[in-house]
């Protein structure tokens, strides 16, 4: 597994979900699966993103060929995180750490320091949205954002105008994701954390 993808994809999970605090109210509940392409159309990863009662996350990373690579669970009502090996059916447990929540939802919503321009409006799985733009650093960030929730429903990462990366949903609903999801699967064993 390439490591820039991977970080690329952290990085605008982190500000998909800060985009998201500067509408009124995020929903507290979705489920989305977004593909992460080269702008060649190459498959680079998958990121499915699970939110209950606003409290429960669920991030799991499947490769170009739908292998999970990892999943994480994300529990603030319990102030813990679990990283769930399905190879080998262990688990890890850690306490959630300041910034970890925020950082997570990035994924899902774009982060409220950013200053988002609206440039256009666009339709994504029949979900209407507000185009944004947000010039970083070194980057250009268009989001396309649903309206009322401000999920991140296509997001284009620019580089001295031309485009590097294209996530776009494929999935997309504001339905309350099942609880078992949320939770240590029947069977699997917690292992220590190798530090």
């Amino acid at each position: 597994m390439k490591l820039r993808p991977v970080l690329a994809t952290l990085i605008l999970a982190t500000l998909t979900f800060a985009a998201s605090l500067a509408w009124a109210a995020p929903p507290t509940d979705l489920s989305l699966t977004t593909v992460s392409k080269n702008p060649d159309g190459t498959v680079l990863h998958t990121i499915k993103s699970y939110l209950r009662d606003g409290t429960k996350l669920r991030m799991e990373i499947l490769s170009a060929q739908g292998k999970m690579e990892a999943v994480s669970v994300y529990r603030k009502d319990k102030g813990l995180v679990y990283g769930l090996e399905p190879d080998t059916r262990t688990y890890t447990q850690s306490e959630l750490k300041d910034g970890d929540w925020e950082r997570e939802l990035f994924a899902v919503f774009p982060e409220s320091g950013h200053k988002l321009q609206k440039t256009g409006e666009a339709t994504v799985l029949k979900t209407p949205c507000e185009v944004f733009t947000s010039d970083l650093t070194t980057l250009t960030m268009t989001f396309t954002l649903a309206k009322g929730s401000g999920v991140i429903l296509k997001s284009e990462w620019l580089q001295k105008g031309q485009v590097m990366q294209i996530d776009e949903a494929t999935a997309f609903s504001l339905a309350k994701p099942a609880l078992a999801l949320f939770e240590i699967p029947a069977g699997y064993k917690r292992r220590p954390i190798v530090k």
